[in-house]
């Protein structure tokens, strides 16, 4: 009886190893070189992958082919969708470029309100976080004194400063994500501090946490 269950209990691993297995297939784009910064859904194009070499990548077959398409900006920081999977950002140190149709073409955006230089010194973008599809924030700074908070409004056409000074312990490295839990109430994560609005970005307070484990177990619960 007991050699009964032995074999029982092998044939219940056997099956649930096998039930268990995964096929791993590498899609990566044939010649592909590089970074990726993301890959969404975008409708009508289907999957795009953005990379940090100027190009896009684009599947309509679940990434069995790909079709290369360059991009209007030489290198990508950051790429972020809508949940209307089809308008999409991209953006690097100084350019954020939008588009409506699922990557099929890109406008470049005006920012007007966002300054060129505080204190003489150039302004870089770090980190661009849709909220809706009137509402976008923007993180600088011109690495002097730590970063900015900027808001867009009407769809990212006007734009105003929210917070500032807003120090990690990594000096003037981005946040990581945003994350906002209704309306008003909204988190983004750094290096070592958090900042929090209760009004639904018009303002924010900047925290310190305890510990760097501590900022990156915040940071990417919400991501």
């Amino acid at each position: 009886m007991k050699h009964f269950f032995s074999i029982v209990l092998l044939i219940n691993i056997c099956i649930l190893s096998y039930a268990q297995k995964v096929d791993i297939v590498d899609v990566t784009p044939p010649g592909f070189s590089g970074n990726f910064i993301g890959m969404h859904y975008l409708a009508p194009q289907g999957l795009v992958a953005v990379a940090d070499n100027g190009y896009m990548y684009v599947s309509s077959d679940t990434a069995k082919t790909w079709t290369l398409e360059r991009l209007p900006i030489p290198s990508v920081l950051g790429y972020e969708v809508h949940e209307d999977e089809t308008t999409a950002y991209i953006y690097n140190d100084s350019l954020i470029y939008k588009t409506t149709n699922g990557g099929q073409s890109w406008e470049r955006m005006l920012l007007n309100g966002l300054p060129k230089t505080i204190d003489g010194r150039i302004l870089e973008y770090k980190k661009l976080y849709v909220k809706n599809s009137d509402t976008l924030f923007l993180v600088g700074t011109n690495r002097v004194n730590g970063l900015r908070i900027y808001m867009g409004t009407m769809q990212g056409s006007s734009w105003h400063q929210v917070a500032e000074n807003i120090i990690n312990d990594f000096g003037y490295n981005t946040m990581f994500t945003f994350h906002f839990s209704n309306s008003l109430e909204g988190y983004g994560y750094g290096y070592g501090c958090y900042v929090y609005t209760n009004d639904g970005g018009e303002s924010w307070i900047n925290t310190t946490f305890p510990s760097f484990e501590k900022s990156i177990q915040m940071s990417y619960s919400f991501s």
